[in-house]
């Protein structure tokens, strides 16, 4: 019994026509494939990134309701109910057209009802930094090192900037997680070390709200404001690459010290061109000259000789 013959028994189909033989075939492969990602799903999507990432549309729309519309998930799920709402309606109406339209609303409604379901889990599961992730993973260029939590990573980016006198990089999502990485910051801020501290925000529409949206931290700029050198909010993709400019800049400008950046996770998925010229920022760098250094070194010599004498003359009225 071939694969036709045993869905047309269970559906009551005992001689199928064309279009039922279609809609059979989208009911069954559909419903196969939606639950293998599905599971996948629940185990940790493998492999559904790597679909996604073939399929990936993103449709932009003006309420809460934006997410990606044709992911496979959608498509698999739309397969599967063209497939049997069309052939239940042509079994009920006996009438092809009507079963066709039936069957394109009822894929329509479902690839919309997935795309609203991946929206929630995305949501859930968001920890304000996925894009960064994404982005650094797919342009290969930076080494990203994981690390098991904030406050130790930065001060993994504290000690790479010390050592190797440059400017120092750390990711932290938002919300607690900002505020995990708020002592290390302060230790650095103390240390005068240059360090980039990015961090995510909840969407826009949502900020300074308090509508205890999930991830979000009532005033973190504020608090960010108080442990680092200076913080910024980016509030538009336009001005994104800018305001990283300027915090690098601050970050390396003496005294220096930690710079934070948090931007919402919605412009963190907004597209931009990319820019002509990702050349580093000529930043002055603040050194005293020889003969200020040699003149410190003298007052140091001199106040140390002063403090030996002051000890001598101590244990002699002794």
């Amino acid at each position: 019994m071939g694969i036709i013959d045993w869905v047309g028994e269970i559906v009551g189909i005992t001689a199928p026509s064309t279009l039922e033989i279609v809609f059979m075939m989208c009911a069954f492969l559909g419903t196969a494939f939606f639950l293998i990602l599905m599971a996948m799903m629940m185990i940790g999507d493998i492999l559904g990134g790597a679909f996604d990432s073939v399929f990936d549309t993103d449709i932009s729309m003006d309420s809460d309701l934006s997410f990606e519309l044709f992911s496979i998930q959608g498509l698999a799920a739309a397969t599967m109910m063209f497939g049997y709402v069309g052939m239940f309606t042509l079994s009920a109406t006996d009438t092809e057209v009507y079963a066709v339209i039936a069957g394109g609303v009822a894929a329509s409604a479902s690839m919309y009802g997935v795309g609203l379901m991946l929206k929630g889990i995305q949501n859930l599961q968001a920890d304000g930094t996925m894009r960064y992730e994404d982005a650094i993973g797919e342009r290969g260029k930076i080494r990203f090192v994981p690390t098991r939590g904030e406050a130790g990573a930065v001060n993994m980016a504290d000690a790479y900037a010390r050592v190797g006198q440059r400017l120092g990089v750390v990711f932290t999502s938002t919300g607690v997680a900002a505020g995990n990485a708020a002592g290390s910051l302060i230790e650095a801020q103390t240390a005068g070390t240059p360090i980039l501290h990015i961090t995510g925000q909840i969407e826009t529409q949502h900020l300074d709200k308090n509508h205890s949206y999930i991830h979000e931290a009532r005033d973190q700029l504020t608090m960010l404001k108080a442990v680092s050198k200076k913080a910024y909010r980016v509030t538009s993709s336009e001005t994104a690459l800018g305001i990283f400019k300027e915090a690098v800049r601050v970050a390396l400008t003496s005294p220096a010290g930690p710079v934070s950046v948090e931007v919402p996770i919605d412009i963190q998925h907004t597209l931009i061109e990319l820019p002509e010229s990702l050349e580093p920022l000529a930043v002055r760098i603040l050194q005293p000259e020889k003969p200020e250094i040699k003149e410190l070194q003298n007052k140091k010599n001199r106040r140390f000789r002063e403090s030996i004498t002051t000890r001598k003359r101590k244990i002699k009225r002794t």
